[in-house]
């Protein structure tokens, strides 16, 4: 399994908008010094926006950054090396949470708030006419690279109907995750009960649109998936298979608090996939 190095990112919450999605994170420092700033730790990273930031009255996020994974170099310039620096633009999948930055009365920033992404995340059922997201995601190159590459049309005609069934059937949760507000279908996120050597076992996976990740947006759809297992009650511990090199949905289930078990081998489509296994411990009524 990839072992991340990780740091952080502080950036105005409007730069961080204004970034276009499709295309690798460039920060403004990189044009006017040559690298993007990054910190080391939580607590340098306040100490860093308090000491640069706090009269500067805009909302700012901090980003989680795996430094391996951002397709530049990096290095320290500082003796203490608490501060890289990345010697180029930052690749989206190494984005790995975005959060909001709070601060007090006096502006002084004094944690982090959970994930976000500045838009409000909601989950919807996935219905007959959301075909052409199961078409979107399962026939892209890049989206399916963990999986074994692209489903042939054919068969994502038959994975859809299989969703819809699965769903009338209340034996399936799959979930298109959208932003609000009135925002488009950016993803889905869905939720399984299968026999696994004669046991049930309940699995959980998600996908979001290549423009949108990077956001924070599968975290907090997943979050909102486990609080409705969480209520629901029935799906006992649930299991998930990211790819051993999918570093960011890896990241993802570490800081949703699944456990890492271990790797195994699973069969999706026909294709053996290495895969890591993490488990979330949950209730079962």
């Amino acid at each position: 399994m990839h072992q991340m190095r990780t740091t952080f990112h502080l950036v105005p919450a409007e730069v961080w908008a204004a970034a276009e999605p499709g295309t690798p994170y460039a920060a403004p420092s990189l044009d006017t010094e040559g690298f993007i700033h990054t910190t080391d730790g939580a607590t340098a990273l306040l100490a860093t926006a308090n000491r640069h930031y706090r009269d500067d009255p805009r909302p700012f996020l901090v980003l989680t950054v795996d430094l391996d994974a951002t397709g530049s170099p990096w290095t320290f310039d500082d003796a203490a090396q608490i501060y890289p620096h990345i010697y180029g633009r930052i690749d989206r999948s190494a984005v790995l949470r975005v959060r909001p930055l709070v601060r007090d009365g006096d502006g002084r920033f004094t944690g982090f708030a959970r994930d976000s992404s500045g838009a409000v995340v909601r989950l919807r059922p996935y219905v007959d006419a959301d075909r052409w997201l199961a078409e979107a995601i399962e026939s892209d190159d890049v989206m399916m690279a963990e999986l074994g590459g692209p489903l042939p049309a054919s068969a994502i005609a038959r994975v859809h109907d299989r969703r819809i069934e699965g769903m009338a059937a209340d034996r399936l949760w799959y979930f298109v995750v959208e932003l609000e507000p009135e925002g488009p279908a950016v993803g889905t996120i869905c939720l399984w009960s299968d026999h696994v050597d004669g046991q049930p076992r309940s699995e959980s996976g998600w996908a979001v649109l290549q423009a949108f990740q990077g956001r924070g947006i599968a975290s907090e759809a997943l979050r909102q998936l486990l609080d409705r297992a969480d209520e629901d009650g029935r799906w006992g511990d649930i299991h998930a298979f990211p790819g051993v090199s999918n570093a960011a949905s890896n990241a993802l289930c570490r800081t949703a608090g699944f456990r890492h078990v271990g790797e195994s081998t699973v069969v999706y489509a026909g294709r053996d996939l290495h895969c890591n296994h993490w488990v979330m411990s949950g209730q079962t009524s």
